[in-house]
């Protein structure tokens, strides 16, 4: 069950470069484990209306038989106020939770093969189920309460479609009933990993293709009107995999997209982060990576504007929950690594201005994994890392990217400096091109502009230095 979950789901030191944020990330103020003797794992959480926390994932240790929903309720510290198992003798997986309107609680996942929908009450007590789905395997990843009381389902179906698995989306009244259903998708597997209702009423949709794109996979992101009707659909990726995870609409009524990409990653998969206007049209695209595994899980939107991914990065062997808080623009603010032996699955950032991370993590009794949940602190505004010189320098991160063969490399110096460089690496560590040699800047934002024309396609680095500064970013060099 952990690996097929975590192939679901689909800092940065490469060569010797260490990526510098321009501020320190939040501390840990506790963290709480949950489960039994059997495997135990949280996909996603959610903050209540009492200041605690929501849980919904899957159990072995719990409930009728081999896999159930687990739904855990706790207090604003983690202490658990109460934990339900649902599900039969078959496979039963939650997959996302939110409170109701009357304070009660939303699940959707898998029951026995098919979509399902579960309503409690304020005390995790079931109030009614709904199935969806027809003669093949159907699964509900993404759920979210709709303007008019009801809600909207996302997920893949085998039952319905164009062939293979097509991407599901089911929109029920305020009792689960079924308002309609609609698919996407072609002759291959397709799947729906979340969905966000839009400021229009309808709906955004990102998840994976095998029918369209570049590659084996894409990264697929659909746009309906209230009717689940197509206004429009976009994939995003190279010649190999690229998943989404995440999506949500934006303030400026745009769309930020995270996943995972094995065609512009540096290890065998990277974070994948891309902002989008309004139409689907790419604003930025920007990954984040190390040399191994790194799986996006879960974006959005900060209160400052900036965004907040989380998700699971591979070292030396062992899985670690990775954060990465960026900027409008996407380019790093900070990262964190937190846990040898432990995933993520969902982050949301919480009243105080902390966040709430959500996953698995090794347990020695049984040997299996248990549901683990993080606080994070509220971040400290303007303290930064002494090495950094924040307020003195900041790079951005290039655009376009990926780019052929021309992209725009830009910084921001406050006070005129000496001896001032800016470098192009390629993965080796080999310097490839110098486009500023130790020079005198004067203070203000600087364009240069980077033609890689004689340059193979590839991952490449290019890196600040002045002083103790140092920033390093990834480029991708497609042709």
């Amino acid at each position: 069950m952990h690996t097929h979950t975590r192939l679901i789901m689909l800092v940065t030191f490469v060569c010797g470069f260490v990526l510098i944020g321009n501020a320190q990330a939040p501390d840990t103020m506790w963290t709480r484990r949950y489960g039994g003797s059997g495997e135990d794992d949280g996909s996603s959480v959610q903050q209540t209306s009492d200041g605690g926390y929501i849980i919904a994932g899957v159990t072995t240790s719990f409930g009728a038989g081999n896999y159930d929903i687990y739904l855990i309720k706790t207090d604003v510290h983690g202490d658990t106020l109460f934990s339900k198992a649902f599900g039969g003798g078959d496979w039963d997986v939650g997959h996302c939770v939110q409170q109701t309107s009357d304070g009660g609680y939303i699940i959707t996942g898998q029951v026995n093969g098919d979509v399902s929908l579960i309503k409690t009450d304020a005390d995790g007590n079931k109030q009614w189920e709904k199935i969806f789905g027809g003669g093949e395997e159907d699964i509900g990843l993404s759920l979210q309460k709709t303007s008019d009381g009801g809600y909207v389902i996302a997920g893949g179906t085998y039952s319905f479609g164009a062939g293979n698995q097509d991407v599901y989306l089911i929109k029920t009244n305020a009792f689960g009933d079924t308002l309609w259903t609609k698919t996407f998708g072609g002759s291959n597997n397709d799947i729906g990993t979340s969905i966000h209702q839009t400021n229009d009423g309808g709906y955004i949709i990102v998840g994976s293709t095998a029918s369209f794109g570049a590659g084996y996979y894409d990264v697929y992101l659909i746009k309906t009107n209230a009717n689940g009707d197509t206004l429009f659909t976009k994939t995003f990726g190279g010649a190999i995999n690229d998943v989404g995870s995440s999506v949500q609409q934006t303030n400026d009524g745009g769309y930020i997209v995270a996943g995972s990409t094995a065609s512009f990653s540096v290890g065998y998969y990277d974070f994948y982060l891309f902002k989008t206007d309004s139409s689907g049209n790419i604003l930025f695209a920007n990954t984040f990576g190390r040399t191994d595994d790194d799986i996006s899980s879960s974006v959005q939107q900060t209160s400052d504007g900036c965004y907040i991914m989380a998700g699971s990065t591979e070292i030396f062997g062992y899985n670690y929950v990775y954060l990465i808080k960026t900027d409008a623009n996407g380019d790093t603010v900070w990262t964190k690594t937190i846990e040898r032996n432990s995933e993520c699955y969902s982050v949301q950032q919480s009243n105080d201005g902390g966040y709430i991370i959500v996953g698995s993590k090794y347990s020695s009794v049984g040997s299996n994994y248990d549901v683990y949940l993080i606080k994070l602190a509220p971040e400290q505004v303007g303290v930064n890392d002494e090495n950094n010189l924040a307020g003195t320098f900041s790079l951005a991160q290039n655009y376009p990217n990926p780019f052929n063969p021309q992209t725009t490399i830009s910084f921001t110096v406050v006070e005129t400096r000496h001896g001032v460089s800016l470098r192009i690496y390629n993965l080796l560590g080999q310097e490839v091109a110098t486009l500023i040699n130790n020079e005198i800047m004067q203070a203000g934002r600087h364009e240069i502009q980077f033609d890689a024309s004689r340059l193979s396609s590839g991952v490449y680095y290019y890196r600040l230095q002045a002083g103790t500064f140092t920033e390093t970013k990834k480029m991708v060099l497609m042709k």
